[in-house]
């Protein structure tokens, strides 16, 4: 520091007075930038520590030094001298919108949504800010604070693709890809060689079962441009490459670079693991998907089993036979609603897509609205205070929110799937809301599908998802779960197993439309040729036959699960099993 040029003049040239200092502080503060823009960090920082020493208000220096330190990730300090500088100079747009993004790499989102808000209030023609609300908004599918927000923006950038192509891939969150197309359309006029567009409506044709089309489109992208490593990701999921194809080395190397993101690297794992498995390299395939499931838990936290338990536990001591025998007849009387729960890849989807291929049932898929009723009714650390409120009157106005909101979405079908499979934990709250549905619960192979569940990169956090020996315990809890809630709540419930559908699919089929109180319909086993949209994380597999080869798939990666098995408390067949 002694041969700054500031420091060192500063101190010797006191006589020239302030003017000097300030002169000599401008022409230093150019050098930093232009050193910063070059890339030369340490350079920028000696020369921003040196006004600093003189100038320790100066809140140009501090915000740059700020990013300096964001450079070399080292994101706490960054956070406390953008935040200094903030404090000198509160209307500088960049300064907050620079600590929004410091604060977004922590995932301190609500705190990053913040700084952006703060930024269009000093400056409302920050594009920039809106896109990244947008996309904190999708992360944490807050997805109609998301269209309202970029409606507005589009309003003063019509024709701005990223705009644009951040609107499509939201309306592709809310199961609206006929909705997205109009944006993308626009975006691809004005860019046609735009590969986020291009890869957003890959994602609309899969959505609308268009597998073909979705493939093509991701194939552009890689004409386009042949690193782009999302196309890739996107065609591993219906696509297999074969051992020698240069894709392999290419995410291999992307991968390890760590310029990428954690989301990214933990996208570009379970891309890999799926590509390896297609190869039958089941050993390199497992360490992509174990490498996936770490980050998954830096990204979204640990399982916690403790509360988890806790919570079961509440659930069970409340929400007993003789709860229910002083609570009935609450909420509303419709037959209208069927419920479709289970663990996530235990059939689901495949019920689902049964039964909307009956003409008077339409499937709405995974709903939120229950799981977000559910803890503002009870909250298992406050029991005696939560059961309380569900008065009638809380629970028929639920009642008629969630009918309202399915007549939205299904017109007059006299018949609507919601297929939510958490919904199993509040098969107490759907008992009191709709006292006369039934619930349809999907059950697999603990070892088939738990296994399923580890290699499949979820959307939400899941965390149990993310251990292979929580994952069985979660398995096993929920199985306990579901025989209570047979035993002690007042509905109909039946057990549809995976195995069963695929060994037996007509027989199956028909007990399932019986259970439902509907007639047969063949076009109920031609399923794979229902044209409506489909989101979730089997979109692909619903368009398709009745196949047998995910029976027993779990025997692939059979050294490997021993934390799964131990917790299952099973002991797996031999090899030649």
């Amino acid at each position: 520091m002694a041969d700054s040029p500031i420091h060192s003049r500063a101190t010797t040239e006191k006589a020239s007075g302030e003017n000097s200092v300030v002169s000599e502080t401008t022409a230093a503060f150019r050098m930093a930038i232009d050193h910063f823009k070059q890339g030369d960090m340490a350079a920028a920082r000696e020369l921003l520590e040196a006004i600093l020493a003189v100038q320790p208000d100066n809140a140009d220096a501090l915000h740059h030094l700020g990013l300096v330190a964001y450079h070399y990730k080292r994101y706490d300090a960054a956070v406390a001298l953008v935040m200094q500088a903030i404090r000198l100079s509160p209307k500088n747009y960049r300064s907050h919108f620079n600590l929004g993004m410091i604060l977004e790499l922590q995932e301190k989102y609500d705190d990053a949504i913040a700084c952006y808000d703060t930024v269009l209030s000093l400056n409302a023609d920050c594009r920039e800010a809106y896109l990244h609300i947008a996309r904190l908004f999708l992360r944490t599918r807050r997805f109609q604070e998301a269209i309202h927000l970029l409606s507005g923006a589009l309003r003063r950038f019509p024709d701005d693709v990223a705009l644009l192509n951040r609107t499509a891939a939201i309306l592709n969150a809310l199961s609206a890809p006929n909705a997205a197309m109009p944006f993308l359309r626009r975006a691809l006029e004005k860019n046609p060689s735009n590969v986020f567009s291009r890869l957003i409506l890959s994602d609309s044709f899969k959505t609308l079962g268009k597998i073909e089309e979705a493939k093509a489109t991701a194939r552009e992208v890689v004409e386009i441009d042949p690193d782009a490593v999302y196309a890739y990701c996107s065609l591993s999921e219906d696509e297999k490459f074969p051992k020698e194809d240069p894709v392999f080395e290419l995410l291999e190397r992307t991968v390890k670079r760590e310029d990428i993101t954690r989301t990214a690297r933990k996208d570009l794992h379970f891309a890999l693991g799926k590509m390896y498995a297609d190869t039958e390299e089941y050993d390199k395939s497992f360490t992509h998907y174990t490498a996936g499931h770490a980050l998954r838990r830096e990204i979204n936290g640990p399982f916690d089993r403790a509360a988890f338990v806790h919570r079961l536990e509440e659930l069970k001591r409340r929400f007993n036979r003789r709860y229910y025998r002083t609570h009935s007849s609450r909420g509303s009387q419709s037959e209208r609603p069927l419920f479709i729960v289970g663990m996530p890849r235990s059939g689901t989807s495949l019920v689902e897509q049964i039964l909307a291929s009956h003409p008077a049932v339409f499937g709405a898929g995974e709903l939120s609205i229950i799981p977000t009723i559910a803890p503002r009714l009870f909250n298992a650390d406050k029991p005696d205070r939560s059961t309380a409120t569900l008065s009638a009157e809380t629970l028929s106005a639920y009642a008629e929110s969630y009918l309202k909101h399915i007549s939205a979405v299904a017109g007059d079908s006299p018949k609507v799937t919601d297929k939510m499979p958490a919904n199993q934990l509040h098969l107490w709250l759907i008992a009191l809301l709709f006292p006369n549905t039934r619930i349809i619960h999907c059950t697999r192979d603990p070892l088939d599908n738990c296994t399923a569940c580890y290699i499949r990169n979820f959307s939400h956090p899941h965390e149990y998802a993310d251990d292979l020996s929580d994952l069985g315990f979660f398995y096993r809890q929920t199985e306990r779960l579901m025989s209570f809630w047979k035993e002690n709540i007042p509905l109909p419930i039946v057990d549809v197993s995976y195995e069963q559908i695929v060994r037996d699919t007509e027989e199956t089929v028909r007990s399932i439309l019986d259970f439902c109180g509907l007639p047969w319909d063949d076009r109920c086993l031609e399923f794979h040729e229902t044209k409506r949209n489909v989101t979730t994380a089997s979109r692909t597999q619903v368009r398709k036959k009745i196949y047998t080869s995910s029976l027993g798939r779990w025997k692939t990666y059979r050294n490997h699960l021993g934390p799964l098995t131990a917790e299952l408390e099973i002991t797996p067949p031999s090899a030649d099993y």
